[in-house]
């Protein structure tokens, strides 16, 4: 048993050995990547996964309620899920369904598309008008964010996605 035992941790020892080499570095691609960010402004459906389909990556965009859910806290409405996402930059392929714990319902296409992501800038997919019929139908409208510089003043963007006129000032 005595002999099972040191050979076993002798063993143990020559791979703790050889595993290590702290001098080795090991050199990664910098991947070109992109931000994304998708807002569901669909008022007659349910939460929605927003995926690219084309690589598999970490995407944070599942279960994306209407007006990406949002929240009040300290008397101040906000939601956690518009940041914008790292992506592989490139021609992406995005597919919009809905979200369910069933295959039936998260297996439905809402959306479909490609689009073409440069490195280094921020994008906001805006998903809008109605799903059930009604004046707007719903479409996807992708778009690059250039926002210029506010010189120390506060920039705000204010996007209407109904279709009804509002007054913003």
């Amino acid at each position: 048993m005595q002999r099972i035992f040191r050979l076993s941790m002798l063993c143990v020892a020559a791979g703790v050995v050889s595993a290590c080499s702290p001098e080795q570095v090991v050199e990664t691609d910098e991947i070109p990547t992109a931000g994304v960010r998708f807002i569901n402004a669909v008022p007659d459906t349910g939460a929605m996964d927003f995926r690219f389909v084309d690589i598999p990556e970490n995407s944070a965009h599942w279960s994306i309620a209407f007006r990406n859910g949002p929240a009040t806290a300290g008397g101040v409405t906000a939601s956690t899920q518009v940041q914008f996402k790292p992506t592989v930059a490139g021609q992406r392929h995005v597919r919009i369904f809905m979200s369910g714990t069933t295959a039936a319902v998260a297996s439905t296409v809402v959306k479909d598309t490609t689009v073409n992501l440069e490195a280094g800038k921020n994008y906001t997919a805006l998903l809008w008008g109605n799903a059930r019929g009604g004046a707007t139908p719903m479409r996807l409208t992708f778009f690059e964010e250039n926002v210029p510089d506010p010189a120390g003043q506060v920039a705000l963007r204010v996007i209407n996605a109904s279709e009804n006129t509002i007054d913003v000032s």
